[in-house]
């Protein structure tokens, strides 16, 4: 169950991607030069962001 309270906007648009391949990992694999955003979660002050990685693995970027 979800508190109304935690609802957060999610329609706002970038002129630009934020997130793009970089590294070897996500520019191969099952589907090459691919990486999506699965989740983001903030825990203990740092932003956690779970993203799938040429859809072959799973990673993590940490922002504080």
């Amino acid at each position: 169950m979800c508190s109304i309270n935690l609802i957060i906007r999610t329609d706002l648009k970038s002129d630009s991607p934020f997130f793009h391949p970089q590294e070897l990992s996500e520019k191969t694999g099952q589907v090459a030069n691919v990486v999506f955003v699965e989740g983001l979660t903030f825990f203990k002050v740092k932003w956690f962001m779970y993203y799938g990685m040429a859809n072959s693995h799973i990673g993590v970027a940490i922002a504080q």
